[in-house]
């Protein structure tokens, strides 16, 4: 199929909105993850994968002061100063105060959140060794790599990576993946290539993060930022990251194929029952009503998602089957697009969407201008088809 790479490049982020613009703030993202998020007792586990779903999702909120995450349909999560609300797609609700150290408590919402990262393939743990798991997360939480590059990456670390606890490394090679060649689209071409795999190399050790390229013997490299911080973000880097950046999109382009198969053949293995938590540990907001008032004073439209994460009405519907909705990967594959300048209304990216039976769908998630382009190009090509009848 024609679209196939267009299909396969941004379906592969599985959850609705996963390209969703942040609200807008002066106070850079790293700083609200370093003060919000990083100094709970939670597990390294989950206080990286809540850091770096926020640096890809969060929404920040001035006047309120909350950091909110939004998990889609498994549930939501609402930051304060203080202390952090978590709701989950049933509507259990969490309450955890920053120097709450009940070891009960923290178990359970560690378990809870789990729960929902693993639902969301990129940020799963596959049944890792945790020591496998905690040694990529530690190591990948300060090198400031832009948010889908390192989510990529530990995705590819932590599921096809061998970790070497002796050396202190997690290695991957593209030689140990089963499909040694992909279909790509090259710029300007309306056909897809089938290329052989260039072997790549992902080597993260306590240093650094280093790829290599195999066949030339070049490498390229991360380490840690230098400033004192629990996780760090793509906000700010030096020269060697931009070059680290080209290593990852050709990681990604080699391997998203074979990557998204397995995901899809394991979505049937996602259960949607959430209730697995002790109910004596679910802790209810001491003054919900106050939180409400505070949610209704919410701007640009925030109101009614701030609502949800708190009280909210979640649809009777299964979790997991909205999540996985036959048509949830079109506003992610639009994100990804836009995120590398790809415009919709080209011709070239029209050619291979316009015919398919989604493509009404595809078009209601474009704005007023890609539409009116799009409008263009479909009546002009209508004209051509009248035209040619009238020759023959």
């Amino acid at each position: 199929m024609k679209n196939l790479w267009l299909v396969i490049l941004l379906s592969i982020c599985c959850i609705s909105g996963f390209g969703q613009k942040r609200q807008k703030s002066t106070v850079s993202m790293e700083t609200l993850i370093n003060h919000y998020i990083t100094h709970y007792p939670l597990s390294i586990n989950n206080l990286f994968r809540l850091s770096a779903y926020a640096e890809l999702k969060g929404d920040y909120s001035v006047s309120q002061q909350s950091l909110t995450l939004d998990f889609g349909y498994l549930g939501a999560m609402a930051f304060y100063p203080k202390n952090f609300l978590l709701r989950l797609g049933n509507g259990q609700v969490y309450n955890l105060d920053r120097k709450d150290k009940n070891p009960e408590v923290v178990e359970a919402v560690d378990l809870a959140l789990n729960k929902i990262f693993e639902s969301i393939p990129l940020l799963g743990n596959y049944q890792a060794n945790s020591a496998h798991i905690d040694f990529v997360d530690k190591m990948l939480a300060r090198k400031n790599i832009e948010p889908f590059e390192k989510v990529y990456t530990r995705h590819i670390l932590v599921k096809y990576g061998k970790f070497y606890p002796q050396k202190g490394q997690v290695e991957f090679h593209t030689d140990w993946l089963p499909e040694k060649s992909f279909e790509y689209l090259e710029p300007g071409k309306e056909d897809l290539v089938r290329r052989y795999s260039a072997p790549l190399r992902l080597l993260l050790d306590s240093v650094n993060l280093r790829g290599y390229y195999v066949s030339v013997g070049g490498f390229v490299y991360v380490e840690n930022v230098r400033r004192k911080v629990g996780y760090a973000t793509g906000e700010q880097y030096l020269y060697n990251v931009s070059a680290f950046k080209l290593f990852i999109q050709k990681l990604f382009v080699q391997t998203t194929q074979y990557v998204t198969k397995t995901v899809y053949s394991n979505r049937e293995e996602i259960r949607s029952d959430y209730n697995f938590v002790k109910k004596e540990y679910i802790r209810k907001p001491e003054n919900p009503e106050k939180l409400i008032e505070l949610a209704k004073k919410g701007e640009n439209g925030r109101s009614e998602r701030l609502l949800t994460v708190l009280h909210g009405s979640f649809q009777e519907e299964s979790p997991i089957s909205m999540l996985y909705g036959k048509y949830t990967w079109i506003p992610t594959m639009l994100a990804r697009l836009r995120s590398h300048n790809i415009k919709l209304y080209d011709p070239t990216v029209l050619n291979f969407l316009v015919d398919q039976p989604y493509f009404d769908r595809i078009y209601q998630y474009m704005n007023e201008h890609e539409r009116g382009k799009v409008d263009t190009y479909i009546n002009k090509r209508k004209s051509r088809a009248r035209g040619n009848k009238r020759k023959a």
